[in-house]
């Protein structure tokens, strides 16, 4: 059966016994079969039973149980790693209590088939609030096939391509070993990485659904010190792409990163003293982001 399948679905997981039911019976309604394997970071409820429980009864459900917990972000990468590992070709995360819609899995498998240097899929999802109600964002109204120039302008003055973690799927023949950044608390340096080396395919398909109920790191993703975050990589991507674009076109891009960078943060703090903004700017922000040039750099040696 491994053979004939071509996606992993990866579920990392921690003490998601309320939520972890809901993302196991997406993926196994998907119309084409699919491999699920559940990365549990040492979770402390019933969210281990619930999953054997599943298994018993879907033999393409298998439950890895981390030695230690390794954090947040630690964990997507123990995922990466026995994905690299395995023979399955494209990767879908699915973050517990999200959901992917049945036909998520075939349709973006048919789309890596339309050209082998595609190496992410995206798509538009739902976003499903608190108080029930839904929300889509379509960033194209087109099926389109960006190039690698394309998806590296659109990253760094649209804000990325792929966005949240639940609207895309990874070809392994582009990952070649690299990690998500554990100082960072988004994806996007993971994103450009990826996509400094392939092209990327918009299907305007909404084939998934975010529920904030279940993301308790969600509010997290909207701070000042994630816009900081955000720029920093955006400005670190372009120096290490710079050749892609013309004089012209850099001067641009730089000029992009940083007005967009200010005007976020006027936005924060237009209704807060400005002393504020010294505190997202201390020596340990100043620390970090020289830890991950330092980290980044070892590893681009070793791809």
């Amino acid at each position: 059966m491994q053979k004939l399948l071509k996606t992993l679905i990866m579920i990392p997981t921690y003490n998601g016994e309320k939520f972890i039911e809901r993302t196991l019976k997406s993926c196994i309604n998907q119309t084409l079969l699919t491999e699920i394997w559940v990365v549990d970071n040492q979770s402390k409820d019933s969210t281990r039973k619930i999953i054997n429980k599943y298994a018993q009864d879907h033999k393409n459900i298998k439950l890895f149980i981390n030695e230690k917990n390794l954090g947040r972000t630690g964990n997507w990468n123990r995922c990466l790693e026995l994905f690299e590992k395995s023979s399955y070709e494209y990767l879908k995360f699915v973050f517990t209590g999200d959901e992917i819609f049945p036909n998520c899995i075939k349709k973006t498998e048919k789309i890596f088939s339309i050209d082998k240097d595609i190496g992410a899929v995206a798509f538009p999802y739902e976003f499903k609030y608190l108080d029930g109600h839904k929300s889509i964002t379509i960033d194209y109204q087109n099926n389109t096939l960006f190039n690698i120039k394309q998806i590296n302008w659109l990253n760094i003055a649209n804000g990325g391509i792929l966005g949240a973690i639940i609207c895309n799927v990874y070809n392994k023949k582009f990952i070649q070993g690299y990690r998500f950044n554990e100082i960072f608390i988004g994806k996007a340096d993971f994103d450009n990485e990826i996509l400094s080396r392939s092209k990327a395919y918009y299907l305007n398909e909404i084939l998934a659904r975010f529920n904030q109920d279940a993301r308790k790191t969600f509010p997290k993703s909207k701070n000042n010190v994630v816009e900081l975050e955000v720029a920093f990589n955006k400005a670190y991507r372009l120096e290490k792409i710079k050749k892609l674009f013309s004089q012209k076109e850099y001067d641009e891009l730089k000029k992009i990163i940083l007005l967009d960078l200010i005007k976020k943060i006027f936005k924060y703090y237009k209704t807060i003293p400005l002393i504020h903004l010294w505190k997202i700017l201390t020596k340990k922000l100043i620390k970090r982001i020289l830890k991950d040039i330092i980290q980044y750099e070892k590893i681009k040696k070793n791809i």
